[in-house]
């Protein structure tokens, strides 16, 4: 069951950070094989501990349950919240995966835009500070 478990993590993990399906403008795939497709190993993955709680299924023969694909649904979802989370005070909100740096990159670079009316290559201000200058663009436009 452990092995189901990792395997169905890591899974999750690529989807969340990794596996991308990219095509060129003529609708050709650009990761045919996976030596153009990132999947993770167990270098991408972090250390996890596992415990298990055994609640037999009332309503199959012998209690059985899947288990193995439990690991791959969580971690995109997990992972987009927390990235969003910490880019809150930048107002960003994370809508599709995988969280590539390219795409967390623009977010950032939208978002400062937004604030600033021009790119910058770093963050520089503080979250308090983008914070403040947002409540006042929103009580602007609410005025």
């Amino acid at each position: 069951m452990r092995g189901q478990h990792l395997g169905a993590l890591a899974h999750g993990f690529g989807g969340a950070l990794y596996e991308e399906l990219p095509y060129d403008e003529n609708g050709q795939p650009l990761a045919a094989s996976f030596k153009d497709y990132f999947l993770p190993t167990v270098m991408e993955i972090p250390e996890l501990t596992f415990d298990h709680l055994v609640t037999p299924n009332p309503f199959t023969p012998g209690g059985f349950k899947g288990a193995g694909e439990t690991g791959t649904v969580g971690p995109p979802a997990v992972l987009a919240n927390a990235v969003e989370d910490a880019l809150r005070p930048l107002g960003i909100k994370i809508r599709q995966v995988p969280l590539s740096p390219m795409y967390i990159w623009s977010l950032i670079q939208s978002a400062r835009k937004r604030f600033s009316g021009r790119p910058t290559t770093h963050l520089g201000n503080s979250a308090a500070e983008l914070l403040e200058q947002e409540r006042r663009q929103r009580h602007r436009d609410l005025a």
